[in-house]
């Protein structure tokens, strides 16, 4: 009987760290926007999606490099 116990316990343990895990690396998404001044009227849009700090860095990378992201 306690090593039932041990077990549902293990078992619980793991399943709360890998629903934990599945919730916080949710993907995220924006759409970035890249307007050319020396072209009228000519832009770029991007879809950028990734989950926590590779979603952060993309949008840090575009934002540095000119573009808009919403």
């Amino acid at each position: 009987m306690r090593t039932m116990n041990t077990i549902i316990k293990s078992f619980s343990v793991v399943a709360i760290t890998i629903l934990t895990i599945s919730v916080s690396s949710c993907n995220k998404c924006s759409n970035c926007t890249y307007t050319f001044e020396d072209i009228a009227d000519s832009t770029i849009t991007e879809e950028v999606c990734n989950s926590g700090r590779i979603y952060k860095n993309q949008i840090e990378t575009y934002e540095a490099n000119g573009w808009i992201c919403e």
